[in-house]
C-alpha cells in the first residue's frame, strides 16, 4: 500500500514539474511567454484566472497550455490594440471543451479568461489627437482593488501652472475598450493648454454592477486633485468627459457628489467633486423608456436604479453639456434631454446639443473634441 502511495505521489510531482517547466515549442517565444506569465501573475488578484484553471479544469495538459498560449499571445502580443476579446475567448474555450477538460459549466472559466484578456490588451487610439508642447506621464496606478491597480495616463502642458484638468472616460458598455480609446481627446486638450487624463476602470465581466466603475472614476478625480500641485493643475477646475458608458460615468461624477453610495473609498480631505462635465450619447438611465442599458421584453438589471445619475441627481450637480445624435438607436437622445430638463428644474447650468443626422458613435473626431473644449473654456473661464 505504501509503495502505491509513493508511486502516486511521484507521478503527481513529475506532472507538476512538467507543468511548471512547460514552454512554447518555439525558442523565440520563450521570453515572450515568460513576460506574459509575469503579467498574468500580477493581474491574478483581479482576474482569478489561474485559480479558475485549478478549480474548473480536470487537469492541465500540454495541449491545454498550447491552447492557452495561443490565446494569451494573440491578445497580449499579436493584436493588443483590439477593443474586445470575446471572439478570442470563445475560440479558446471551444478548444478547451474539445479537450474535455471542464469539470462542469465553462462559464466561470470563460469569465476569468475574459477578465484577464481585457487587462492584457491596450486598445487603439481612435483618431489623431495631435502632438504638442506637453509631457506624458503613463501607466500611473490611481486605485487598487484586491491587489490590482487600475491605471491612468496624464498629459500636461509643459510649464503648466494652475491649468484646468479634464478626466476622459471611455465607453464600451462597461465591458470593452481601454483608456487608449479616448487618448486622442486627451492629447487634443493637452495640446491646447489643459491637463488631460485617460483612465481604465473595472468592467462588468469582473464585477457585479457598474458601481465599481463609478467608484474608480471617483477615485481618478481624487487622484488628480491630490496630485494637482505636483503637475501644475488647478484643483478647483477639474472636469470630466466621456461617451456612452463613459458618459454615464461622467454624469454620475457630475450629479452624485456627496452620495456615499457612489463614493467608494474616499481619501481623507480629498474631494471627488468635479466642476464641469461633457457627455456624448449619455445614458441618463431615467427608467422612462426601453433604451440601453434597459432591454426590450426584459426586466431592468438589478443594479439599474442604484447607478442612475438621473435618479440620484442632487443639488451639488456640476455644469454639464449633453451632445447626442437624434438618430441614436442604442441610447435614446430623450435620455440626455430628460437629464438636461432635470438640470433646468434645479436651476443648474446645462447645455443640450442634438445632432440631427448622428447615430450612436459620431463624436470620435476633433470637431467634437473642440465642442467639449469650448464648453470647459466657458465654465472654467479659461483660454489655454
Amino acid at each position: 500500500m505504501n509503495r502505491i502511495l509513493l508511486f502516486v505521489f511521484a507521478v503527481f510531482i513529475l506532472a507538476s514539474c512538467q507543468t511548471l517547466q512547460w514552454q512554447p515549442a518555439s525558442s523565440s517565444d520563450q521570453q515572450n511567454y515568460d513576460d506574459v506569465m509575469t503579467l498574468i501573475t500580477k493581474i491574478e488578484p483581479y482576474s482569478q484566472f489561474l485559480a479558475a484553471e485549478q478549480s474548473e479544469l480536470k487537469k492541465l495538459t500540454p495541449e491545454y497550455y498550447q491552447a492557452r498560449w495561443a490565446y494569451l499571445k494573440q491578445v497580449a502580443l499579436t493584436t493588443p490594440n483590439i477593443p474586445r476579446v470575446l471572439p478570442q475567448v470563445k475560440q479558446f474555450v471551444t478548444q478547451v471543451e474539445k479537450l474535455k477538460l471542464f469539470k462542469s459549466s465553462p462559464n466561470a472559466f470563460s469569465r476569468a479568461a475574459r477578465t484577464l484578456g481585457h487587462e492584457l490588451i491596450t486598445d487603439k487610439v481612435a483618431f489623431e489627437g495631435g502632438v504638442g508642447n506637453y509631457s506624458e506621464h503613463l501607466n500611473i496606478a490611481y486605485t487598487n482593488y484586491k491587489g490590482h491597480a487600475q491605471k491612468l495616463d496624464l498629459f500636461v502642458p509643459k510649464g503648466a501652472e494652475g491649468v484646468p484638468a479634464v478626466v476622459f472616460i471611455h465607453g464600451g458598455g462597461w465591458q470593452v475598450h481601454k483608456r487608449a480609446w479616448f487618448e486622442a481627446f486627451a492629447r487634443y486638450f493637452a495640446q491646447r493648454g489643459y491637463a488631460a487624463v485617460t483612465i481604465d476602470y473595472r468592467k462588468l465581466h469582473s464585477t457585479d454592477s457598474p458601481m465599481a466603475a463609478i467608484h474608480d472614476a471617483k477615485a481618478a478625480v481624487r487622484w488628480v486633485r491630490k496630485h494637482a500641485k505636483e503637475y501644475g493643475i488647478d484643483p478647483n477646475r477639474i472636469g470630466a468627459a466621456g461617451a456612452s458608458a463613459g458618459a454615464h460615468l461622467t454624469a454620475t461624477l457630475a450629479t452624485t457628489y456627496g452620495n456615499k453610495n457612489f463614493e467608494g473609498q474616499p481619501s481623507p480631505g480629498v474631494s471627488s467633486q468635479i466642476q464641469a462635465a461633457v457627455g456624448f450619447a449619455t445614458p441618463a438611465m431615467t427608467g422612462n423608456r426601453v433604451t440601453w442599458p434597459m432591454r426590450k421584453n426584459k426586466d431592468k438589471q438589478s443594479w439599474f436604479d442604484q447607478v442612475s445619475p438621473y435618479q440620484h441627481f442632487n443639488s451639488s450637480a456640476a455644469p454639464m453639456k449633453f451632445i447626442h445624435g437624434k438618430k441614436d438607436t442604442l441610447v435614446s437622445y430623450l435620455e440626455a434631454q430628460d437629464l438636461y430638463e432635470r438640470y433646468k428644474e434645479a436651476r443648474k447650468y446645462s447645455e443640450l446639443e442634438l445632432v440631427e443626422d448622428a447615430k450612436h458613435v459620431f463624436y470620435m473626431n476633433t470637431q467634437y473634441a473642440e465642442k467639449a473644449r469650448e464648453f470647459f473654456n466657458k465654465v472654467f473661464n479659461y483660454r489655454g
